[in-house]
């Protein structure tokens, strides 16, 4: 998560923090509040990810590490 930190920082998001939010396999997954769809996609097409889908009634949208945020980015292992 840090060299996407980083990466993200180099393309000129200004507001990234790293946590530890779940796993899951494959590519990451964009996930957005209400709103921040366009964000969200472009986050995905900045990282070449294909998958952005709303966070809300998913357990992302539970975890404390996700409170408050508009856009949130869970890494996979693929």
């Amino acid at each position: 998560s840090a060299q996407t930190a980083t990466q993200l920082k180099e393309l000129g998001y200004t507001t990234v923090a790293t946590g530890n939010i779940g796993t899951q396999s494959g590519p990451g997954t964009v996930y957005f509040v209400a709103g921040a769809k366009p964000g969200a996609d472009q986050l995905a097409k900045d990282l070449q990810l294909s998958t952005v889908t709303p966070i809300e009634g998913t357990a992302i949208a539970a975890d404390s590490e996700a409170a408050g945020s508009k856009v949130v980015l869970v890494l996979g292992n693929g």
